[in-house]
């Protein structure tokens, strides 16, 4: 069971930057942004946090794009007490944050039929070695007509390794979904 885990969010400041660069089939992209003013639960220090992304499309496919993407949070001025590991010094609720916080997604999207029929797969973990659990939706857009279009998929939510280190994403694992939606726009 979770602790009633809130976290209050103050004015922030944030500069950030992103790059795009086509070559051919390729398009690679980067993205910084640094955070200043951000609060913990398990701290009473604001912290800063440098936040960047690499990745890579690939569009050499007709009709598909295959994309790889790596993101990184780093914790400035991080303290043990934030990954939850209890210190016994002060009673707090815990974050379950890293110091640097690892997030890799891989997506594939093709389309068929004209575009009137859509496809994407995406898998997206946390951590370094993936051992902190994440995600894998497959869903499917068809457009039946100009005005009306069908979606449907499946999410399945993947924990973690070890379970006390991402009691959150523990907590959702078992809420595996399939959806099914019908849009008519006017």
């Amino acid at each position: 069971s979770l602790p009633n885990a809130t976290r209050e969010v103050s004015k922030i400041q944030m500069l950030g930057s992103a790059i795009n660069i086509v070559t051919g089939s390729w398009l690679l992209k980067s993205e910084v942004a640094y955070i200043d003013g951000i609060k913990y639960n398990s701290t009473l220090d604001e912290k800063a946090r440098v936040d960047t992304l690499v990745g890579v499309d690939y569009m050499g496919i007709k009709d598909s794009v295959l994309s790889l993407e790596i993101a990184n949070k780093r914790i400035f001025d991080y303290e043990t007490q934030m990954s939850g590991a209890p210190t016994g010094i002060i009673p707090y609720v815990p974050d379950y944050t890293q110091e640097d916080e690892v997030q890799t997604a891989i997506r594939a999207t093709r389309s068929f039929e004209n575009d009137s029929i859509n496809t994407t797969v995406l898998l997206s973990m946390f951590g370094h070695n993936w051992q902190y659990g994440g995600f894998f939706r497959a869903s499917v857009t068809y457009d039946v007509v100009d005005a009306v279009v069908a979606n449907f998929g499946v999410i399945d939510y993947i924990d973690a390794a070890k379970k006390e280190d991402k009691p959150f994403m523990n907590a959702i694992s078992n809420n595996d979904r399939v959806f099914a939606d019908i849009t008519y726009s006017f």
